[in-house]
C-alpha cells in the first residue's frame, strides 16, 4: 500500500486523484469529466434553463401554473382568467390540486379578490385539498398573506398580517365590522394625515355599501340562496382602496332586464359589446337623478373620482373591462378574451377633500 503523504491537503488531492482513475480505467462504462479550466465555473445545464417544470409534481395533486402576473388589467387578463378557470375545474369531484407560484412575480389587490374567490368556491363546493408552493417572490408572499390566501391554503404564514383579509358575506353583513377595522387602524397608522375623520368614517361607509349594493341588483338572482361577496379594503395615504368580486351572472345580462337601461341600450348598436353596456350603465347613472344609489358607482362615488382627479374607478364583468380615472376624466372600455363568470370592482376614493360629503 502506497505512502500518502502527512499533510490533509495532500492526502485528499492524492485520493480524489487515484478514484478519478479507477472510475475512468480502460474498459469502464463511466464517462470522462469534461474538461475544466481553473478558476472558471462549471457550466451545468439547469432544468429551468430548457424550460422544464420548475419543481417536480407530487404524486396526487394535480398541478396548476401561476402566470407571471395575477392582475385583471387587459394586458394580463387573458392569462389570469383561464389559470382561474383550470384551478377551479381541476378542483372538482375533490381533488388535490397544488397551485406553483414560482413564475408569478405580482398579484395586484383584484386579483388576489379574485383567486381567493376561486379557491374559497373549491373549498365548499366540492370538498378540494388546495395547497401553495414555489412562492419566490417578496411581493407575492406579502399579497398572499395580506388577503389571507395562505391561511386559506393551510400555507405558514411568515407572520401575522395587520391587514384586513379577504371576508366573505351576503347582503352587508360584514360592514359595520369592515368600516370599524378600517377606521381604526387607518388612525393608529396614521393613514389619514390631515383628513376629517368623521367625513372618512362615513366615506368609507357609503363606498362600501354602495359594492356591496352592487351585488344584490346586478349580481345573482333573487332565488339565489348562497349570494356571495367578497372583499377587502384599506386606507393608505389619505387614499380608500376597496376590491370587491361576486361570481354571479354578470353585470351585462342583468341591465338588459333592468328597465331603467333600456332607452341606453336601443342608442346602441343592435348587440353591444359587455364592455359598451357598462359603460353605457355608468354614463346613464351620472346623467341621470334616478339613479342615486342605484349601484353600479352610484353618482356620488362617481363624482368624487371626477372631481379629485385622484381617484379611479374599475369594473370587470363578462367579458367587459371598464375603466374610469379621475384626472381627465378618462374613460376606457375594452373587451377582454375570457369571460370573468362574475363582476370585479376596485375603486381608489381620496378621503382628505372636507369640502363635500357623500349624499345621504
Amino acid at each position: 500500500m502506497k505512502k500518502l503523504p502527512t499533510n490533509y491537503r495532500l492526502r485528499q488531492k492524492r485520493i480524489e486523484e487515484d478514484r478519478f482513475k479507477r472510475k475512468n480505467r480502460p474498459g469502464s462504462r463511466r464517462e470522462t469529466l469534461p474538461t475544466h479550466t481553473p478558476g472558471k465555473p462549471v457550466n451545468r445545464p439547469r432544468r429551468w434553463q430548457h424550460g422544464l417544470a420548475t419543481q417536480p409534481r407530487i404524486p396526487g395533486y394535480k398541478q396548476v401554473n401561476a402566470p407571471t402576473c395575477i392582475a385583471l388589467t387587459p394586458e394580463f387578463a387573458d392569462s389570469v382568467i383561464p389559470f382561474v378557470q383550470e384551478l377551479g375545474s381541476k378542483a372538482v369531484g375533490g381533488n388535490k390540486v397544488m397551485i406553483d407560484f414560482f413564475k408569478t412575480k405580482r398579484i395586484s389587490a383584484l386579483g388576489a379578490v379574485y383567486l381567493y374567490s376561486e379557491i374559497d368556491r373549491a373549498l365548499m363546493k366540492a370538498s378540494a385539498k388546495i395547497r401553495i408552493r414555489g412562492v419566490s417572490s417578496r411581493q407575492v408572499r406579502h399579497a398572499l398573506d395580506m388577503t389571507g390566501i395562505f391561511t386559506l391554503c393551510k400555507y405558514p404564514a411568515p407572520l401575522p398580517s395587520p391587514h384586513i383579509p379577504v371576508l366573505r358575506g351576503t347582503d352587508d353583513n360584514h360592514l359595520s365590522k369592515i368600516v370599524e377595522y378600517l377606521m381604526n387602524t387607518a388612525l393608529v397608522q396614521k393613514e389619514l394625515n390631515n383628513a376629517n375623520p368623521a367625513y372618512a368614517e362615513r366615506l368609507v361607509n357609503t363606498a362600501i355599501s354602495e359594492a356591496m349594493l352592487n351585488v344584490k341588483q346586478h349580481a345573482y338572482p333573487q332565488s339565489e340562496p348562497n349570494a356571495f361577496w367578497w372583499a377587502t379594503a384599506a386606507i393608505l395615504d389619505n387614499n380608500l382602496h376597496i376590491a370587491l368580486c361576486d361570481r354571479g351572472v354578470g353585470i351585462p345580462k342583468t341591465l338588459v332586464e333592468k328597465g331603467m337601461f333600456k332607452a341606453v341600450l336601443a342608442a346602441l348598436k343592435t348587440e353591444p359589446s359587455d364592455a359598451e353596456m357598462i359603460k353605457a350603465a355608468m354614463e346613464y347613472t351620472r346623467s341621470s337623478r334616478k339613479a342615486r344609489g342605484g349601484g353600479l358607482g352610484s353618482r356620488d362615488i362617481q363624482q368624487l373620482v371626477l372631481d379629485a382627479r385622484e381617484g379611479h374607478l374599475t369594473i370587470i364583468s363578462g367579458e367587459g373591462y371598464y375603466h374610469l380615472q379621475g384626472k381627465n376624466n378618462n374613460q376606457i372600455a375594452q373587451k377582454i378574451g375570457y369571460d370573468v363568470a362574475g363582476t370585479l370592482i376596485q375603486w381608489q376614493i381620496p378621503l382628505h377633500r372636507q369640502s363635500e360629503a357623500p349624499h345621504e
